[in-house]
């Protein structure tokens, strides 16, 4: 069922909309993915509204520096990731943990190698690399 799904930090200064919704979860393995415990749902940037004052928030760059994880500023939360050259890659994803847990629970996880860049590590679906289109 396609639904706008509604996520926002712990604070309330980051809100997102995602207007559909995402067909799997992804569950990186990364060293900064496994610390914050984030489920990304991945979609084209016109596909998700996200509102934020640029001052309440902070960025994290790690790895390859491609893109910047986006923090609240007052609670902490990591409530996305925006690619250093968005229209160039022209997707955006956010953290579905910001949301209701009862309104993601049907949506299946997919497992994905960030920690080595190896691409999905489950069988059904087909290896590729989501970070770098």
């Amino acid at each position: 069922m396609m639904m706008a799904l509604t996520g926002k930090c712990d604070c309330g200064a980051v809100t997102f909309i995602l207007h559909k919704t995402p067909k799997w979860l992804v569950d990186c393995n990364c060293s900064y993915c496994g610390r914050i415990q984030a489920l990304w749902a991945n979609d084209l940037i016109e596909n998700i509204e996200v509102n934020y004052d640029e001052a309440q928030v902070f960025r994290y760059q790690r790895g390859d520096r491609i893109m910047d994880f986006v923090l609240c500023r007052t609670c902490g939360c990591c409530t996305h990731w925006e690619h250093h050259e968005p229209e160039e890659y022209g997707r955006l994803s956010v953290n579905m943990t910001m949301i209701e847990p009862a309104l993601i629970a049907a949506i299946p996880i997919r497992h994905y190698g960030g920690a080595d860049w190896s691409g999905y590590m489950d069988d059904g679906f087909g290896r590729h690399n989501f970070h770098r289109g």
